[in-house]
Order: C-alpha cells, then structure tokens, then sequence
C-alpha cells in the first residue's frame, strides 16, 4: 500500500502544472515549474528542490513553491522507505494553505490554488497515516477530497482534479471490505476508474502520472495484464525514471510476466546496492529477485538472493518492510525447500 500512496501523491505534485495555473499570473515561471516536473519524475530531488527554493524568493505570496518543495522533501523519504516526523515538511504545507484561504478571504483563489490547497491536505494526511495517527489521516483525507471536489465545481474541465477524486473513490470502495456490502459506504470503484481514465485522456500535462496511478488501480482490481501494458508504455516514455521502473516491476510480477519483471527488479536492485540509503527497500526487491528466479527456473540464482533475504532477518520474524504473508509464501516455494528453507 505504501507504493500506492505514493503514486497518488507524486500526481497530485505533479498535476498542478495546467492551463490554471498559468492563468492565475501572467509572469508564472512555466519553464521552471516543467523542470522541476522532470526533476520528480527522474528522482532528481536535490535539483527540483533548488528550482522549488527559486519560485519561492519570486513568488513569495504563492503557495507553489511551499509545495514543492514539501512535496520533494516528503519524495526523498518515501523513496527510501523511510518516512518520519519532519517539521519542515508540515510548515511548507501549512504555508501553502494558509496563502491559498488568505486568497479565499479576498475572493481571488483560482480553481488551481483551490488544487493545491486540497493537494497539501492529501500529503499532511499520507504523513500522518505513516505515524499511525489514524483519525488525523482520515480527517485530512476527506478534507482534501472535498476541496478538489469544489475545484471542479468551479472548473468542470479541471482533469487533473479528476484524478485525485477518482483515485480517492476507486481505493476508499476498494479498500472498505465488509462495511461496503453492509451499505455503509458506497461503491464507487468504476466511477474512479473512469475519473481517472478521463485524466489519462485530457489532463494537459500529466497523462503519464494518471496512467501510473490507474496501473495500480487496476491491478489491485484483478486486471494486471491491463495494468502491465500501461506501466510499459509509461516507461518507454520516461526510460529514466526510477518512479515509473517500480511500477514496471510490480505491474510485471502481478501479470507473470518473469522476464520483465526479473530485468526490471535486477535493474532496481543494482540501484538499492549503490545508495544505502534505500536499505529499506532491500527485503521487498530481494524477495521478488528470489521469486522470479525460481519461476524462470534459475534454482541457483533463486536460492543465493534467498540467502541474502534471510541475512535481514532475526529469528523467525520476516524481514523488516516485508509483509509476514509474503515471507511465509516465499519460504515455501518448491524451489528453496532443502538446504536453504527450513
């Protein structure tokens, strides 16, 4: 789930880059705000976040920059897995709320600031949620939500909106289990992914993030062929982004697809070796190396990334950042039972 909060996220950073936003300011830096755009796209966030520094001593009184650069800054951990409590995270956010209802108040927000206003919420929610403060992250969720919601009321051709809103339908109905069937919450599924298909189709400037985010969300819903075949196509678009390869990857091991997803984990992995600190990514990309050795037959390949698993392990606990039932089904594969599975 951690994936796909982060895929919803990296949207809606990047999906305030429309037609709105250069309507609110003739001067609004365009070619600034795309680099920083490939800057988040590619994972260079040093560089996004310096361009992101630079809208900010320009436009001191637009909530733009305050959000980029907490966005990149909330990026970088979740990249690494690594996510904490950070005060200069939570200050950007609140700063671009507070500039967006100080415009509200002189009834000058444009439907795009309204977007970024509802964007912030949607990432203070994601960092509360990974701090385990449940009721804050539904509050700000659901705040977030109506806040887009009354963006498109204001813009009905407000694509990138769709998107969050879809998003937010699709995985609310997905996620809701029993309470759905008992009626308390709607199911509201195909309405998302179709939210979010209009987005893929019009949004001005991020098609590719909308297809990302409906990779997942048609994977999690029983249909991974569809949602390798998107998260190919996005990647040969992007063939440096780090954010796309994951999405390949897991789309690719959903589908079965081995060799694809074998390349595409070996490719990641020789990444998460260079830089420690993506150490907490180590557990999940072994365990996949392992699984798509044993499917394509390479026993010996199969059981060398099994014992480097298990290196990460203490006592019969899984291996941190690797969910139990994973694990228990790894250990049981055909392949590793013998000298190395006990």
């Amino acid at each position: 789930m951690r994936r796909v909060w982060w895929q919803l996220l990296i949207v809606l950073v990047l999906a305030g880059v429309s037609r709105d936003v250069y309507a609110s300011g003739p001067a609004f830096p365009r070619e600034t705000v795309r680099q920083i755009i490939e800057c988040i796209i590619n994972g260079q966030f040093a560089t996004g976040d310096s361009l992101a520094e630079v809208l900010i001593r320009q436009y001191p009184e637009s909530p733009y920059g305050y959000f980029y650069r907490g966005a990149i800054r909330q990026a970088r951990m979740i990249d690494s897995n690594a996510l904490q409590d950070d005060p200069q995270f939570w200050s950007y956010m609140k700063a671009v709320i507070q500039r967006v209802e100080q415009k509200e108040r002189q009834g000058i927000a444009t439907p795009m600031e309204l977007f970024f206003k509802g964007s912030a919420y949607y990432y203070m929610a994601f960092h509360h949620m990974k701090l385990h403060h449940w009721w804050k992250a539904y509050r700000y969720t659901r705040k977030g939500v109506h806040i887009l919601e009354a963006a498109v009321r204001r813009d009905s051709t407000l694509w990138e909106a769709y998107l969050g809103i879809g998003a937010y339908k699709f995985w609310k109905s997905q996620k809701a289990g029993v309470l759905r069937f008992l009626l308390l919450i709607k199911d509201e599924k195909e309405q998302g992914l179709a939210l979010v298909r209009q987005a893929v189709q019009y949004a001005h400037l991020v098609p590719e993030l909308a297809r990302d985010q409906l990779v997942y969300m048609l994977m999690d819903a029983g249909r991974p062929q569809q949602a390798w075949k998107l998260a190919k196509e996005n990647l040969k678009r992007f063939p440096r982004s780090r954010f796309f390869l994951w999405t390949y990857a897991k789309a690719s091991f959903a589908a079965r697809q081995w060799v694809a997803a074998d390349s595409a984990y070996r490719h990641i992995w020789q990444y998460v070796k260079a830089h420690p600190e993506q150490k907490n990514n180590v557990p999940h990309v072994l365990a996949r190396l392992t699984r798509c050795a044993c499917e394509l037959g390479n026993i010996a390949e199969a059981r060398r990334y099994f014992e480097l698993l298990e290196r990460q392990t203490s006592g019969n606990a899984p291996p941190p950042f690797l969910p139990e039932t994973e694990w228990n089904e790894l250990r049981h594969l055909p392949c590793l039972i013998g000298d190395v599975a006990q």
